[in-house]
């Protein structure tokens, strides 16, 4: 019987002191014999450094084959601080982990079988469900995609919610060349669709929610212009490689819209809400009136050129019929 090969996991953590030491409990709790963990500090200015010191400590004291690395640099994004902890890497498989978020026990050997049983496969990447800034459950997971999936559905409909979890194959990532640290967001997207274009490069998704995905106010994805500048150039891209068509990079933008418009909306932005569903609905109709997802946004753009209360009233019923759709959702995929 071979040896396990070694999974290199690739933590980036900028000002996340209240939260890392939780991830890196987690990785420790990996039944995994060879697993190597290198954490890049990107320049942080609260505690961060100091945390990940004492958490990398007890990472190597958490089992035989542990080892871990501390990098740091001085403040350069995502993209340069993945690619930094790369530069490190010794393992044949790559894992990726915010320093917000939390795996569960037992999900590195899930995520390797996985890919081990598909030799075909590059990358395999689990379901995740939401916590809050504070860990506690929001009641919502991330969607089941039985198929294999290509750059256009990444784009279309992004179902690698967060990075962490992500597995694959070092050379798949080598091939598909580093992270692009210009992008002010959507850097893992960029790689995967990348990874995906590949010849006969084949992407899974593990049916089983094996992350806890932390939203918090400070993250990119609660800046809903970041993520739009960052997702324009991916499209861009995308398109100038032919890895999606004319069709349907119309269609994928129009639901990344929605995904814009709902960020508008957190933020109180009400005209950046109406003109991105009214442009969303613009560009493909169906997206919006077809979904339960895009016929909310929809009544939530109109709501908003109502008197206030009105519009209180039909937030609230906004924001309680979000809440129980998210929560059907869970229950369904049990």
């Amino acid at each position: 019987m071979s040896a396990a090969p070694r999974i290199s996991v690739i933590l980036p953590a900028y000002d996340v002191a209240p939260y890392v030491a939780q991830t890196i409990t987690s990785l420790s709790e990996q039944d995994w014999p060879d697993l190597e963990l290198i954490a890049v500090d990107d320049g942080s200015t609260d505690d961060t450094q100091t945390v990940l010191d004492h958490a990398l400590a007890q990472f190597r004291r958490s089992g035989p084959g542990r080892r871990a690395k501390l990098v740091t640099q001085d403040n350069g994004g995502l993209g340069a601080a993945r690619n930094a902890g790369l530069a490190q890497a010794t393992g044949g498989l790559i894992l990726f982990a915010d320093g917000d978020d939390l795996l569960d026990a037992g999900a590195i050997p899930a995520l390797a079988h996985a890919l081990e049983a598909e030799p075909r496969c590059c990358l395999v990447f689990p379901r995740c469900r939401y916590i809050d800034e504070d860990g506690a459950p929001m009641g919502l997971e991330s969607g089941r995609r039985d198929a294999r999936l290509s750059a256009a559905d990444l784009l279309f409909e992004n179902p690698i919610h967060t990075d962490t979890g992500v597995l694959l194959r070092r050379e798949a990532l080598d091939r598909a060349g580093p992270f692009d640290p210009h992008l002010p967001s959507a850097v893992g997207l960029d790689a995967w669709m990348r990874v995906a274009s590949g010849q006969g490069a084949c992407i899974l998704q593990v049916p089983y929610a094996l992350v806890s995905y932390r939203r918090r106010s400070r993250q990119i994805t609660g800046d809903w212009r970041r993520q739009r500048d960052g997702w324009e150039a991916v499209a861009q891209r995308a398109r100038s490689t032919k890895v999606i068509g004319r069709v349907a990079s119309i269609r994928a933008r129009s639901r990344a819209m929605l995904v814009w418009a709902a960020g508008a909306y957190d933020r109180g932005d009400r005209a950046a809400l109406r003109s991105l569903v009214l442009g969303a609905l613009a560009r493909d109709p169906l997206v919006v009136l077809g979904s339960d997802h895009g016929r909310l946004k929809l009544v939530a753009a109109a709501a908003s050129l109502l008197p206030q209360p009105v519009e209180r009233a039909l937030s609230a019923w906004y924001l309680r019929r979000s809440q129980q759709d998210a929560g059907a959702k869970v229950r369904k995929r049990r």
